[in-house]
């Protein structure tokens, strides 16, 4: 999601190594995604997040499996990652959820998509899953929003190519900087022109 957003930025704490502000919000969402998979009885501020999950309607659907690790091998390159969980759908078909503790974003953008692509990409690739029979649905539980894609092989050919030519970004060695609403928080932005020139400029504040 962040080579999509802006390659600098991932150039400069994923490969250069420099420090990364790990996100507020780290340590709850774990929590809380700790509590729905063990159906422990939730304390303090994850509750309202647990509660939101067993109104949402998926607490009462089939689960074929929670914590479903995923591997992508792409030539020298391999993407590893795990799915929070996968809900039987009808027929013989997957729904991939992925649960977020903030909001929606008010517009998404191809950086958004990258991570459900590639367990859509992980469902077809390594689980012999058929695109026809899958969707894939960021969980809101905040708010109790959803977004939800289904699936064809030719949407899943557009998303590997997506990640093919991300990892090729990473191959070329080629990070240029692109602002973003994330430019304020960046770790990077003392030392990138194209970030302070938009910040200059009035770039907006993040999103949640």
């Amino acid at each position: 999601m962040q080579l999509r957003r802006c390659p600098y930025r991932y150039h400069f704490t994923e490969i250069a190594g420099h420090g990364r502000n790990a996100p507020g919000s780290a340590a709850l969402g774990l929590a809380v995604h700790r509590a729905i998979q063990t159906g422990e009885e939730p304390g303090g501020a994850v509750a309202r997040y647990v509660d939101a999950f067993s109104r949402s309607g998926y607490a009462t659907r089939r689960v074929v499996a929670s914590e479903l690790p995923i591997r992508l091998d792409r030539g020298d390159i391999t993407v590893t990652g795990r799915i929070d969980a996968v809900f039987a759908a009808e027929g013989d078909g997957w729904e991939v959820v992925d649960f977020k503790t903030g909001a929606a974003p008010a517009q998404p953008d191809l950086a958004h998509d990258a991570q459900l692509e590639i367990y859509a990409l992980a469902a077809v690739e390594r689980y012999g899953r058929d695109p026809d029979a899958l969707a894939t649905t960021y969980l809101y539980l905040s708010t109790g929003e959803t977004r939800t894609r289904t699936w064809s092989s030719a949407l899943v050919t557009e998303a590997g190519a997506r990640l093919d030519a991300d990892l090729e970004r990473i191959r070329s060695d080629t990070f240029p900087a692109f602002a973003n609403r994330g430019c304020p928080t960046c770790e990077a932005l003392e030392e990138c022109e194209v970030g302070l020139a938009a910040l200059t400029a009035g770039l907006s504040s993040p999103s949640s």
